[in-house]
């Protein structure tokens, strides 16, 4: 696995446990990150943990959470960094910036903004 693929796990497993504490959701913070692709989105995603504190997290941290698990996944199955609208590279700075980067920047630039999207 090369040093990009290793410094984007770390980053979006910290930013990951960050959301899940700050819901209060120690449970599911230090659990392992679910397979969900982010095109499913939205959905009722449970993160919860039965043993988790009340608290819930909110629409744009489950959204967060769940295009940080795609990532995730992504670097699992070895796609991590492929633009999924071109299939070029996407740049090493922007995933840095970025790490759940799913668009290049060319193509992040030609589409409309979307709610939560890099």
């Amino acid at each position: 696995m090369n040093a990009i693929y290793i410094e984007a796990r770390r980053l979006l497993r910290d930013r990951r446990v960050a959301l899940l504490r700050l819901a209060g959701d120690e449970a599911a913070a230090l659990s392992e990150p679910r397979n969900q692709a982010v095109e499913a989105l939205p959905v009722d995603i449970s993160l919860r943990a039965p043993e988790a504190s009340p608290q819930e997290l909110s629409e744009s941290h489950r959204l967060d959470v769940a295009q940080i698990d795609a990532a995730l996944t992504r670097i699992e199955a070895g796609t991590y960094g492929e633009c999924e609208s071109c299939g070029h590279a996407i740049g090493r700075q922007r995933l840095r910036a970025i790490p759940e980067a799913r668009l290049c920047v060319t193509c992040r630039s030609l589409r409309l903004p979307e709610p939560g999207q890099p």
